[in-house]
Order: structure tokens, then sequence, then C-alpha cells
């Protein structure tokens, strides 16, 4: 049989409570009295001295070294007292692996802000792990057992952005292959020291996050000596408002880096030289390069491992230079590439760039354009893009708002997918064309569409307003293939004014010929349901549908019904209660394996889609 000793060594580590033998239970009850009867018996006596002898300053100082050592018996005592305490209550009873988790989730964490936010792209395409140094510090003082369990979770020490601390040295020593994540923000000195520092821990950098990374900091970087044989995420990025070395180039590492996996290049004012062959994720964000377009297909050039790639706020370079060499060149393959977010670019360099690129039939692309454009039409981008398959939807929201600076203008919103793509516009401003609107024909080809969200967020428009009208004589006829349309109940006169302007002997085919279904969204300024059922009758006569669905918004304020006198009109009525706005849905292939994206690089068509836009007042 085992020994005691044996035993012991087998027991599990943790904090969990061994039951203690009567025995010995008993003998500790015994003390413990002894010890509280002794206590009152000092508390006594000390008030009696205390009354009948005042402290003189004479004797003050005898009387503390007299004292103090057992007021140092007496502080352990207390302590461990207290230890005493704190192992019998329910949390000591946690197996060790519990903490360990409580502490992780309490220190280490995804960084939400760059993760939710739509408007401000982060500098690095992978999702920084933030460490809450404050709350480690604070769960590391708390006690004794604690700070061991912290001590046993090497991936709360792992951000190196500092001169480690001596608690966070003896656990890099204690596991000296654990990934590391190193942050460089100095200059070459600090850097020197830092790396030094890290260095003499021996372990593994997997993660290298090098800020304030201009030209003239990344010359040095041979004299760091840093070792990249391991890293697999490396971000570069530059503060620097002016280029002063656009068209330098320097090659990182010797190139040796074969576990590299993902590079963020964030606002450099120089070039890597290095073929990122190993790569799956890239991303390239307001570099201050002066011929953009070739700098990127060069970049490329060297990546055919690419799984997901990032192009953000780039500007256009020179277009006739890099058409130029478009021609002149072959197409870079990517036939691995997921996909292909382009966010705020410029309008020849995305034409140019799809037109280099052969990309395999997995891929998505995503257009995500945020900037407002105000010079009175949508803008060159998306008519370049028109005979691209990107601008091909199956479906479509298209919001809008009536009125503005000049008469008839209209400012737009737009979310567009099919198969393999997606197009977010914002805030785009039209002007019509011979009392009349070409915007959707200009920028999208509209034989595939199938499902439109067309949603007018003015009321109370003067009554003699044509603009809104004229807006759905011009798009009804291009909806050939459309079969569902959402709209809200306010476009429905619109539509009535829209259909008696229509020359209908002058169209070759039937209007809206494949429309099975119309879904009207009920808000707050809603009309009641027989008025609206009215105007539904008289378009049915026109359009033929013959299904509805009457969709009752979150801020409907009438009485909700399920049924009305107008039914019987349609084929099948259906009066359903919405939560959101009902969601575009893209039909892509399946992402749901790929690592998350930064949401302003990738954004969510289904959250940017179910939004209830808000409602303008017109007068």
């Amino acid at each position: 049989m085992d020994g005691p000793k044996a035993q012991a060594n087998k027991a599990p580590c943790g904090p969990a409570v061994v039951s203690l033998p009567d025995d010995s239970d008993v003998e500790l009850n015994l003390v413990l009295d002894g010890l509280f009867e002794h206590l009152d018996q000092v508390a006594t006596l000390l008030t009696n001295v205390i009354a009948a002898s005042p402290m003189r300053m004479g004797k003050l100082k005898q009387r503390r070294e007299t004292l103090h050592e057992r007021f140092l018996k007496l502080d352990k005592a207390i302590s461990m007292l207290k230890t005493l305490r704190n192992h019998f209550v329910p949390a000591s009873a946690l197996p060790s692996e519990i903490w360990r988790r409580i502490f992780r989730l309490a220190v280490v964490s995804l960084d939400d802000d760059a993760l939710m936010s739509d408007s401000d792209p982060p500098e690095s395409v992978t999702l920084p792990l933030c460490i809450h140094e404050s709350s480690r510090t604070v769960i590391t003082t708390v006690c004794h057992f604690w700070r061991d369990i912290c001590m046993t979770i090497p991936s709360l020490w792992s951000h190196i952005s500092g001169l480690p601390t001596k608690l966070q040295h003896v656990v890099l020593e204690r596991y000296p292959t654990t990934p590391l994540r190193i942050y460089l923000w100095h200059m070459l000195s600090e850097n020197l020291r830092l790396l030094q520092c890290a260095q003499s821990l021996r372990p593994r950098y997997t993660d290298l996050w090098w800020y304030n990374c201009d030209y003239s900091v990344i010359s040095t970087h041979e004299q760091l000596n840093l070792p990249a044989r391991d890293v697999n995420v490396l971000t570069l990025a530059s503060y620097s408002r002016i280029p002063i070395h656009p068209n330098s180039g320097c090659t990182l590492f010797g190139n040796d880096t074969p576990h590299l996996q993902s590079v963020s290049l964030f606002g450099l004012d120089w070039v890597p030289l290095n073929r990122f062959v190993t790569i799956t994720q890239l991303l390239i964000r307001n570099c201050s390069w002066s011929n953009p377009f070739s700098t990127i297909l060069g970049v490329l050039s060297g990546t055919p491992q690419l799984v997901d790639l990032v192009i953000s706020e780039m500007t256009d370079g020179q277009p006739g230079e890099a058409a130029a060499e478009s021609e002149a060149a072959g197409k870079i393959v990517l036939k691995g590439l997921r996909r292909l977010a382009l966010r705020d670019i410029g309008a020849q360099d995305v034409a140019q760039l799809l037109s280099r690129l052969e990309l395999g039939p997995q891929t998505v692309i995503v257009m995500n354009e945020s900037d407002v454009l105000v010079s009175g039409h949508i803008g060159v981008l998306p008519e370049g893009l028109s005979h691209f398959p990107l601008m091909m939807p199956t479906q479509m929201q298209l919001t809008l708002c009536h009125g503005g600076h000049c008469m008839g203008s209209q400012e737009l919103s737009f979310v567009a997918v099919n198969q393999n793509a997606g197009v977010i516009l914002r805030e785009r401003r039209v002007v019509p064309v011979d009392k009349g609107y070409d915007f959707l024909t200009r920028i999208f080809q509209l034989s595939c569409l199938r499902d439109l969200w067309y949603l007018e967020t003015c009321y109370h428009l003067p009554g003699n307003t044509p603009w809104p009208s004229r807006a759905w004589s011009s798009i009804l006829p291009e909806l050939i293939a459309v079969e569902n349309l959402w709209i809200f109940d306010s476009s429905l006169p619109h539509i009535r004014h829209s259909l008696d302007d229509i020359d209908w002997r002058a169209e070759a085919t039937p209007i809206c010929p494949q429309l099975a279904r119309i879904t009207i969204l009920l808000s707050w300024r809603s009309a009641p349901v027989d008025e609206v059922m009215a105007h539904l009758i008289a378009i049915q006569k026109r359009l033929g549908f013959r299904y509805l669905t009457v969709g009752y918004l979150p801020q409907y304020a009438e009485a909700t019904r399920c049924r009305s006198d107008g039914d019987p009109h349609f084929d099948s009525v259906e009066y359903v209660h919405f939560d959101t706005m009902p969601p575009i849905v893209p039909p892509w292939p399946d992402l749901s394996l790929l690592p998350d994206l930064p949401r302003a690089c990738w954004p969510s068509i289904q959250d940017e889609t179910s939004q209830i836009p808000p409602f303008v007042r017109l007068y």
C-alpha cells in the first residue's frame, strides 16, 4: 500500500478541501477555544492597565520594544485565522481549473471595439486580444492562493509591451514555450531594451505588433536581431502624416518567416518587399504609396495562399500608368481566396484590381463605401463597376429620402448581394434626369434581381410633390425578374400615381411580370389597415401579384388585426409581427469556419439590413 507521502503526491492540485479526521477537528476546536479565552483575559488586563496608568513619553519606547515580538506573533496569528476562515468558504471548494477559467475571462478578452465598430477599421485584420493589466494586478494581490493560480496561467502574462514585471518574468521563465505577443512602440534604443529583456526568456514569438513603424524605424530592424521564424501574426503600422519614403522598400527578417499566417500593413510610407508565400490573411489600409494599384498587385503576386484579403482607404494613384501596366501584365491567380473586402478605395483601382485577379468560384467580394458624396450624383465608382458581376444583385435593400439641396434630389443608401458579392453604398445623392431617375440602371444590372426592399423614409410630403411617383415610374419597368417587394405603406400612393403615368401600351412586356408577393411594413405613422388594403387592391389590378404579407413593426400604434375585408382579393394574406426589419440573408458559400474579421472590414449584411431606418418629416 502507498504510504502517506505517496498518497499526498497523488492528490489533485487545487483548493479542494480535504476533510479533517475527527481527532484533528476536535483538537483544532480546543486550541481555538483556549485562544479565545486568553484573548478575553488579555483584553480585560489591557483595559485595566490603560485605565490605571496613562502612557508617558518616557516609557513609550521601552513598552514598544517589549511588545514588538509579541505583536508580530499576534499579526501572524490573525493572518492564520483569516486563512483558516477563507479556507472554509464555499468558493474554496472550486477546482483550480474553474478558477483559471474565471481569471481568463476577467483578464483576457477580444478587442470588442475593434470587432464591432462599423466606422473605424482597426490597424490589423487579426482581432487583438486585450490583457487588462489592472484586473490582473487586482487578482494577484487578493491572496496568495489567487496569485499562485494566476501564475499557472501563462496566457495572462504573454503580452509584452514594456519591460516585463518581476512576477511576469518568473511566470515566463517557468513556461518557456509560451507563445508571446510582442508590441513594439518605441524608437530603436527602447525596443532594444525590451527585446533584450524578453529574449532572455527564450520564448517563441508568435505575434509581432510593430507600431510607429515608419521607414526611419524599419530601416534599423536588422540591429534588433528579432527572430521571426515562429511568427504567425505580423502587424506593421505607421501614423506618420507626411509620406517621406513612398517608394522605398525593405525586406524584413531576411524573408525567413516560414510560419507567417497573417500580415497587416497600416499607414506605411514604405513598401515591404517580402514574398509572403505562406500567409492566408492580408490587410492593406491607408498606405501612402505613390502608385497604390501597382504596389498592391506587386504584394499580391507573392501571396498564393491567401484566404482573406482586405484593402481599405487606398486613394487613387496614377490611373493612366496603372491602366497601361494592367494591359501589359498578366493576371494574379488567387484561387484559394474566400473573402475579398474593398472599403473606401479609389474607383479606377477597384475596376483594375478586379480585372487583374483570377479568383475561384468560392470567393465572396464585399465592397463597402462609407464616404458621403455631395457632388450631385452617385459618383464614378459604382458606374465604373457596372459591368462586373459584383453589380448584378439578386437581392437589394434601397433606403431613400426625398428632398435635399435641389428639386427632386434624393439621398440613397444601397445594400445589394448576389451569390458571390455584396455592395454597401451609404448616403449617396442623386438628381432626376429628364424628369425621371436612372440611378439603378446606371450602376446595377437588374436582370437577376429577385427581392427588393424599397424603403422610403419621408412622410408628410407636400401633396403636389411628383418626385416619389417619378422614381417609381423609372424603376418599375426595370424590375423584370423581381418576385418579392418590401415597402412601407407610405409608398402605396406613389406607386398608384406612377402606374397611372406609365404608358402601358408602349411597354413591350408587362410591368413586373414575375412579381408574386408584396410585403407591406406598417410603422408608427402608418394608415389604418383598411386604407392600406384599398391601395393594394387598386395596385393588384395593374401588377397582378397574388400574395400579400402585412407586417407590423414594433412602432405600429394602431390596433393590429389578423384579417380585413380586402383579403379575398388575394390568393393568400399573412399578418405578421416583425421585431426588426426583415433582413437580407446573403446566398453566399459557407464562411462560418473562417476566423472573424472586424466588422468595419467585413460588415454583416444581415445586421446592416435589419435596422429600421429613421423617418424624416418633410413639409
